[in-house]
Order: C-alpha cells, then sequence, then structure tokens
C-alpha cells in the first residue's frame, strides 16, 4: 500500500508539473518600501485555489495554479487597506502589489477582522480584527470567529454545534495547538465544514486551520502554571518552554500531578441462588504523575517539515476499601457477619517516539506521514482481605504487562481544484502484549494488527458538499494462541447543503473496532473470592451501521441544530455473566447487536464577550430480547468576559445510562462547575473554582443478568474549590513553529485491566 501511495505522488508530482503555474510578486507600500507578513489568496469561481505570504523582503510566491487562465487576487495585511484585483495568467506570472495604509480604527475585539470573510468550496476564511491580533492570548482573538466557542480560562476551542474540532497549523496535524501562538503572528483562520476520510478516524466534524505568518527572529516561550483543589487535595504543575525561530525550535513540557484523596462512599446490595450480601463502606485513591514531553522541530525547507518526538509518563495509583456488612447464606439459612479489605497499588510507564514528516509538492499535492514506537510497563498488586463471622481468607493478584506498539500513517492530498480533492492513505497499527502472573508464573500473548486503507473524494458545486470515502480493513489477532483475520470494508458518504444561514447534511458510515487488551485478558482481575471477572480471547471486531441527518442555523451569533442519529452495532462486544458453584463470573461476548435511536436539539447565543447555550438529547437503546432503555441528557452553559474579569458556569444532567445488563439512574448534575478569572496583567492569571456546585454526585445502579443481581448506591466527594496561576513570558514569541500536542501526546496512560 505503502509503494502504491508513493507511486501515485510521483505521478502526481510530474503531472502536476506539466499543468501548474507560480504566481510570484512584490508587495511594498506607497514609498516603495517592502511590506512583510501580507496575506495573499488567489481564487477562481468564488473559490480559494491558492494562499501565500509575503516575506522579509516582501516577496511572495503561490504555486500550483493553473496556466493560461484568469485568476482573482485578495492580499491583506492589518495596517494597510485590502487590495481585490486580477491576474490573466496566460500573459503574466509576476504581480506588484502597491498598498495604502488604512485609516480604519476598531474598537471591539468582537468585529470580526477588518475585511469580509472569504468563502471557500470548504468553509470560510477569516481575518483577525486589529485588537485581535494585538490582544496577546490566542483564545481571547479567536473569541470573534464565528462557529466556535473559545474559552481562554480554560484554554478550550470548542464548536458551536458540539462537533468534534481538530486543530490545523498550516494545514498540519502536528503543531503545539494553540496556547504557544501569538495572535499577531496569526495570518487567517480558516473554518472547514467539510472534513475528509484523512481526518474522519479522529472522530471530527469541523477543522480550524491556522496560517501563520513567517520570520527567522528567535524566540523564547515560557509557561508555569500551578493549579490545586482546597483543602490541598489534588493539583498540577509544571513550565513549558520553547526556543528558536521558525526553522528550528526545542520544546520541552513538563508537568507533575497529584491526587491526595479521591473519596467515595457507596452501599450494595447482592443476590444470587446460593447467598445475599449486602455492605457498606468507603474507597480512597492516592496518585502521583509525571508527564513529560520533549520535541525537536526541523523545517530545512519551505516544502519540508520534520518533528521529533520523546514524551513519557509515570504514573503510581494506590487504592483502598473498606467494607462491612451482612452475608446470608441461603442453603444453610446462616447469617454472617462481612467485613472487607482491599488494597491495589499499580505503577505504569509509558515511553513513546514519535516522528512526523510532511513534504509539499505543491499548493495543491501534499505528503505526511509519521511513526509511532510506544513502550508501555504495568505493573499491578491487588490484596483483599475477607472475614466471615470468625473465618478469615485472603486473596491476591500480582499480574505484570508490558507492551510494545508500533504505528504508521501515511497520506496524500491532492487538491485537485477549488471544488475538488483526493486523499489516499493507510494506517498500520501493530502491537504486541504480553500479561504475566506472578503468582504462579502463567503468561498471556497477544499480538494485533489493523491495516486501514482508504480513498476519499470530496466536491463543492454551488452550495453542495460531498465527501465519499471507501476503504478496506485488515485486522489480524492473535490471542493466546487463538488467531483470527479479518478483511471488512469500511465506509462513509456525507452530504451538505449551505443556502444563506441554513445548512441540511446527511451523512452514512460503516465502521470496524477491534477489541482492546482489556476485553481480551484471560485473567482474573478480581480479588473478591465470590467474583471471577476476565475477558474473552475469542471475541471478534465490531461492526457499526451510523446514519445521521441534521439541520443547522446560524444567523448573527444565534445557532440553531438539530439531528437524528441512527446506529445498529452487529457482533458488538457487550458485558456476559453466568454464575457456576457459587461464584459470579464475568466476561465479554460479541452479543451486541443492538439499534440506537438518538434525537437532539441544540440552542446558543453569541454577542460580543457574552455566550449562552444548552444541548437537550433523548436516546433509545434497543437489545435484542429486551426492553428498550431510554434517557434523557441536558447541559447547558454561559460565558462572560468584561475588562480584565470572566465567568465562566457549565452543567450537565442526564436522568439514566445503560448497558446490556446494567442500567444507572443519577440523582444529582455529574457536572456543574463555576469559574471566576481575573488577568492582572496580559501576562498573568489568577482563576478560582468550584466544583460540583450541587454537591456530591448520587446515583444508583443495577446490575441483572442470569440469576445474579446487584444494586448500589454511590456517592463521590463532597464539592471542591480549586485555583489555578498562569504566567507567560514571550519574547519575538510570533515567530515560532507550532506543533499539535493532540498529535504528538497519543500515548497510553498504561494498560488498564
Amino acid at each position: 500500500m505503502r509503494n502504491i501511495i508513493l507511486l501515485f505522488a510521483a505521478f502526481f508530482s510530474l503531472t502536476l508539473s506539466a499543468q501548474e503555474m507560480e504566481l510570484t510578486g512584490f508587495v511594498c507600500n506607497d514609498e516603495n518600501t517592502p511590506i512583510t507578513n501580507a496575506t495573499v489568496i488567489v481564487s477562481q469561481n468564488d473559490s480559494v485555489i491558492g494562499i501565500g505570504g509575503s516575506n522579509e523582503e516582501g516577496k511572495f510566491s503561490v504555486a500550483g495554479l493553473p496556466k493560461n487562465t484568469k485568476v482573482g487576487i485578495y492580499i491583506h495585511h492589518l495596517n494597510y487597506q485590502v487590495i481585490t484585483d486580477s491576474v490573466d495568467l496566460e500573459t503574466s506570472d509576476f504581480y506588484l502589489a502597491k498598498m495604502h495604509e488604512s485609516s480604519i480604527e476598531l474598537d471591539s475585539i468582537t468585529v470580526v477582522g477588518t475585511r469580509k470573510p472569504i468563502r471557500t468550496p470548504y468553509g470560510h476564511i477569516y481575518f483577525l480584527s486589529k485588537e485581535a491580533a494585538e490582544c496577546g492570548n490566542p483564545f481571547k482573538a479567536l473569541q470573534e470567529i464565528p462557529k466556535l466557542y473559545s474559552n481562554y480560562i480554560t484554554e478550550n476551542l470548542t464548536s458551536v454545534d458540539g462537533k468534534g474540532l481538530l486543530i490545523l497549523v498550516d494545514g498540519s496535524k502536528v503543531n503545539t495547538g494553540i496556547k504557544t501562538i501569538d495572535p499577531s503572528r496569526i495570518s487567517s483562520v480558516e473554518v472547514i465544514d467539510v472534513v475528509s476520510s484523512k481526518y474522519l478516524r479522529t472522530g471530527s466534524g469541523r477543522i480550524v486551520n491556522i496560517h501563520l505568518k513567517r520570520s527567522k527572529t528567535i524566540y523564547t516561550y515560557l509557561m508555569f502554571g500551578f493549579g490545586n483543589t482546597f483543602p490541598w487535595k489534588s493539583g498540577w504543575t509544571g513550565p513549558t518552554i520553547e526556543v528558536g525561530n521558525s526553522k528550528l525550535s526545542l520544546y520541552i513540557d513538563i508537568t507533575p500531578s497529584w491526587n491526595r484523596h479521591n473519596r467515595s462512599r457507596s452501599s450494595t446490595t447482592t443476590t444470587t441462588a446460593n447467598y445475599i450480601r449486602d455492605i457498606h463502606g468507603d474507597a480512597d485513591s492516592r496518585s502521583h504523575n509525571w508527564d513529560y514531553t520533549t520535541m525537536l522541530k526541523w523545517r530545512p525547507t519551505k516544502k519540508d517539515y520534520f518533528i521529533y518526538s520523546f514524551q513519557g509518563y509515570d504514573s503510581h495509583i494506590r487504592s483502598f476499601s473498606n467494607f462491612t456488612g451482612t452475608h446470608e447464606n441461603l442453603e444453610a439459612r446462616a447469617v454472617m457477619n462481612y467485613s472487607s479489605q482491599a488494597k491495589t497499588d499499580r505503577k505504569s510507564h509509558v515511553y513513546t517516539h514519535t516522528l512526523y514528516y510532511k513534504h509539499d509538492f505543491s499548493r495543491s499535492l501534499t505528503l505526511d506521514g509519521s511513526g509511532r514506537y510506544t513502550y508501555n510497563r504495568n505493573r499491578q498488586y491487588a490484596t483483599e482481605s475477607q472475614t466471615l463471622s470468625d473465618y478469615t481468607f485472603d486473596t491476591w493478584q500480582d499480574l505484570t504487562t508490558k507492551r510494545h506498539a508500533w504505528n504508521q500513517e501515511l497520506n496524500l492530498s491532492w487538491r485537485i481544484n477549488g471544488n475538488i480533492s483526493l486523499d489516499i492513505g493507510n494506517a498500520t497499527d501493530y502491537s504486541t502484549n504480553n500479561i504475566r502472573q506472578m503468582d504462579n508464573g502463567s503468561s498471556y500473548e497477544f499480538k494485533g494488527l489493523n491495516e486501514y486503507g482508504y480513498v476519499s473524494l470530496a466536491m463543492n458545486f454551488s452550495g453542495l458538499s460531498t465527501v465519499i470515502s471507501s476503504g478496506v480493513d485488515y485486522m489480524h489477532l492473535n490471542s493466546a494462541g487463538v488467531k483470527n483475520d479479518y478483511t471488512r470494508p469500511n465506509a462513509s458518504i456525507d452530504l451538505s447543503y449551505e443556502k444563506g444561514i441554513s445548512t441540511t447534511s446527511l451523512s452514512y458510515m460503516l465502521t470496524n473496532s477491534q477489541p482492546t487488551i482489556a476485553y481480551l485478558n484471560p485473567f482474573n482481575t478480581s480479588t473478591d473470592s465470590l467474583e471471577y471477572v476476565s475477558g474473552n480471547p475469542k471475541l471478534v471486531p465490531e461492526r457499526t451501521h451510523s446514519l445521521r441527518f441534521g439541520q443547522n442555523i446560524y444567523y448573527k451569533g444565534l445557532n440553531l441544530n438539530a439531528e437524528v442519529c441512527y446506529n445498529y452495532a452487529k457482533d458488538g462486544i457487550m458485558d456476559a455473566s453466568y454464575y457456576r458453584d457459587g461464584v459470579h463470573y464475568a466476561t465479554y461476548d460479541n452479543s451486541g447487536h443492538f439499534h440506537f435511536f438518538s434525537f437532539q436539539g441544540s440552542a446558543s447565543y453569541h454577542y460580543q464577550r457574552f455566550s449562552v447555550g444548552t444541548t437537550a438529547r433523548y436516546g433509545v437503546f434497543d437489545y435484542e430480547g429486551q426492553k428498550k432503555k431510554k434517557y434523557f441528557f441536558l447541559s447547558a452553559f454561559a460565558n462572560w468576559y468584561w475588562k480584565s474579569f470572566g465567568i465562566n458556569t457549565d452543567i450537565e444532567y442526564m436522568n439514566k445510562s445503560h448497558s446490556l445488563y446494567t442500567e444507572s439512574r443519577f440523582h444529582r448534575p455529574y457536572q456543574s462547575n463555576l469559574v471566576v478569572a481575573y488577568n492582572v496583567n496580559p501576562n498573568l492569571i489568577l482563576i478560582l473554582g468550584w466544583r460540583n456546585i450541587y454537591g456530591k454526585l448520587k446515583y444508583e445502579s443495577d446490575y441483572n443478568v442470569s440469576g445474579y443481581h446487584s444494586f448500589t448506591k454511590f456517592k463521590n466527594t463532597d464539592s471542591q474549590v480549586f485555583f489555578t496561576v498562569r504566567w507567560t513570558f514571550r519574547k519575538n514569541s510570533k515567530d515560532k513553529i507550532n506543533i499539535d500536542e493532540s498529535k504528538i501526546k497519543q500515548h497510553e496512560k498504561g494498560v488498564s485491566l
């Protein structure tokens, strides 16, 4: 597959070299002084076909343009009046742009740029206002971009309609995200609503592509933060440092975190054919974690981009529980006092190496790929002491897990013209896993290979956008000597039609999901003498059909969205349970042939520095042979910013949650927060927050299958007050290269058993 893609790349590069040309030019002011960092956009038939920028000498170039045609040219700079013109490429491939100083003054960050946004076949391109570009905080600057919610307090960027959001910088998934970008270095912000299959595996429904200006000046970026709850229970601290220029830079991030007490209280009644156990008690956990990253970024030419990253993650978690109650033996008709004390000690070490490369053959043809290796070592030691009247017996568990995982991705993107683009790519995931039971020396081996290849075509004509993708999943599983090979198709089609303020969309997806090691592990992970919990090495991948219809209206900050979804899962991995010889056995099987329906509506409004919104969802699970299971979800938020102050509040509530054999009922919102922030100066921010405003989370859970019934009442810790301090130092920070933490930080936090 990889060789085929490289052949495609060579063929397309030769083909395009004969069909494409490069437009060069010079940007200056009235005194013929070169203008740096002017944005140059070339369009044809109201579609963007190329983007460039002027360098320190005022020169620019835009490659990949069609020969012998007439194109539009748009040149933008914050301090000058915009140039809108046309160029006949049949007669000239050079453009001289003389810009006049702008007299426009903007007094509000809520004004979207100094110019009208540009419509593209895949979304819109926006320009920041002068105030936004000079505000010093990228999240504040992005507040003026439509269809996005930017929260500078939490440093979070989301889509107004709840779609998964992917952040690109100069078209690359590999960048440092948003927080390290100086807004003065942003030339434009592209919001992409038509997502190709290249990004479908990320779960993204919308893309934000931030185009940056270039410079060779050495920059320094330093951020130091500290956060903790009150009383002193959990928190984090650590610095983030980056130094370099647009060609070469070094990035270091060190974040230790801790949790001294994570307490909960529960009561459980378990009923079987042999006994009734009624217990109550407390559980507590403590943890210490270290997360550290080193990245080296190198751009040797304008067309080549390299990144090497090493990331480590060390975690130590200790948990304790103490339960008392009664145990009634139904056969002997005897009631005994019961007590249990359990301890778990878990240490995880994860080390990840990542190499990323991107090459631009032209403005319309790009090849990018990445390789990643992860080593994961996990040691879990657990003991439990149980007492029935005067009889005490101890059980223990000692499991060691070693995991080696390799991943590679390769994608060729070809923008055929302003309305059509093609993606060809593949991804390979391979892992070897060894779980060793230290008490008896037995071990479990698992090897998994997943090869994913696809072809995707994206088109946009007169407001109708279409993305069609098809591919093949090849999966090889070797679990405890049980070998299975699967070759299954995957496909997706996405249709959307935009007219005025309204967008109508329809999509279908066929996906395959490989079972994880937690589902396959055959060893018992329970220390309860009357319960055996393990995975199933014979599981097969599950297949899901998804159909979605949506309607969205966006007008001057008001966003209304409604959608209907239907999912059908075949061979879905679900809980399985049976009772034998007085012991409850819990495992998994592929019994999940079920239907899922959901209806969702959302409304939000954003005006200047104020935003408010709500989302409601109604869902129905239809499992074979069972009564339909329903749930209701409701969330709301409000944000307000005034001068140096900011206030955020949000709440989420769901009445029930379901699986095949479990139903949980919530009595309070499971999320309710209030946060107040104050900017002492542009570099220093103080944050004070309150988690769980409505007090302890309370819920009841029923687990009922094959003569085994468990009923649990649960309460979490009390509500918490927390504070955060962030200090940021920038020197020539607008000249930095950016790297996406979401791409690099794809390592595991230890294998969960």
